[in-house]
């Protein structure tokens, strides 16, 4: 009889026998252009790092999980009837990410849950065909690249329902994302619900993703002149969150003509943050959530993306080669007392002498 008390490992669902994945389809490493695209570092070892980050081939993953189990309200583990969990909507490659589950599952809420499905089982409500929408991290970047393309996966399977938290439907860009990209797809967003032969998706922010969701959205810029800096919102406290606003970097800004464009917390429409950045020539930020409108923008465009050290993720160069846009990433190694980038204004004034011409 298994002992509630004893520590327990959900079982990710792509390691079952009973999930059933469609073929997946070999992602194409695209080749680096050295004319377009430059890493820029004093250090070797942090290059490498993101360099690294950029080989790793992640290919998109949707499958059906055969048998009954039924969805917590966060989207995130199952339950089947012999009062087993298993992970779902989690990064299948980090084993950061991956602990999340197991610390969820391993509290005394997650057990008195467990024991109130089993004991109601028949009575939750029960749906077949349902897409399992959710993730880990529902910033709109996850949300954008994580979430909303689960529905063009899910397509091949045919869906006809989704499952989504309903804490994950509030803000304005998840709704926008989730009409135009589900359109009039029945949603549940509530309470725990049983589902049969569940359909799970992973999105690895692949190229077909990419301008699946640029054709769903139908929000398009022209390109200008405008140079922009891209500034984060202070509600996140976070080492490498902003560029430090030092006197050099300020008189560089004024000097070549930057605009600062701030995307708020979450109060404008994604029409409204895209439209911000028409007509961009270059678009200077820190790595982080407020580059994911590049998504949404027409070349020709120059992106400059300031990494800290201890943030080297290559999303956004991914996405610029997707796009066809020139790229620079300039990695630092300090940051000021309040964790904000010391960036190196010399170095990045060649950078833009060089993609101004």
């Amino acid at each position: 009889m298994y002992n509630p008390v004893t520590t327990e490992y959900p079982i990710p669902h792509h390691f079952c026998q009973n999930f059933f994945a469609l073929p997946r389809l070999c992602a194409l490493r695209p080749e680096i252009d050295d004319a377009k695209t430059k890493v820029i570092s004093k250090s070797p070892l942090l290059k490498s790092i993101l360099l690294s980050d950029f080989e790793a081939m992640r290919p998109d993953v949707v499958g059906v999980l055969q048998g009954e189990y039924a969805v917590i309200p966060d989207g995130l583990l199952l339950l089947n009837r012999s009062g087993n969990w298993f992970s779902i909507n989690t990064p299948l490659d980090n084993p950061l990410w991956a602990r999340i589950p197991f610390d969820k599952i391993n509290t005394n809420d997650a057990r008195t849950l467990r024991h109130s499905i089993l004991e109601n089982w028949d009575s939750i409500p029960l749906a077949d065909n349902t897409l399992v929408m959710s993730t880990i991290w529902s910033n709109y970047y996850h949300y954008t690249f994580d979430v909303a393309p689960k529905s063009r996966l899910g397509e091949q399977l045919k869906f006809t329902n989704v499952y989504i938290p309903e804490d994950m439907t509030k803000n304005r860009y998840q709704e926008s994302l989730l009409a135009r990209t589900l359109d009039s797809t029945p949603r549940v967003t509530t309470g725990v619900m049983r589902v049969r032969n569940p359909i799970l998706a992973e999105c690895m922010q692949s190229r077909d993703s990419l301008l699946w969701l640029r054709h769903k959205m139908k929000i398009a810029t022209a390109p200008g002149r405008r140079r922009l800096l891209v500034r984060r919102a202070k509600g996140r406290a976070r080492v490498g969150n902003n560029i430090a606003p030092t006197p050099e970097f300020i008189e560089l800004l004024t000097r070549y003509g930057f605009e600062i464009v701030d995307f708020g917390s979450g109060e404008l429409s994604i029409e409204e943050q895209v439209e911000l950045l028409n007509g961009a020539e270059v678009v200077l930020a820190p790595h982080g959530a407020g580059l994911t409108n590049l998504a949404y923008l027409n070349g020709p465009l120059t992106v400059i993306e300031i990494f800290a050290a201890n943030l080297l993720y290559s999303c956004f160069l991914k996405l610029s080669m997707h796009l066809d846009f020139r790229y620079y990433g300039m990695i630092e190694q300090s940051v000021d007392g309040a964790g904000d980038i010391l960036t190196d204004v010399d170095e990045l004034e060649r950078v833009l002498r060089e993609c101004l011409g």
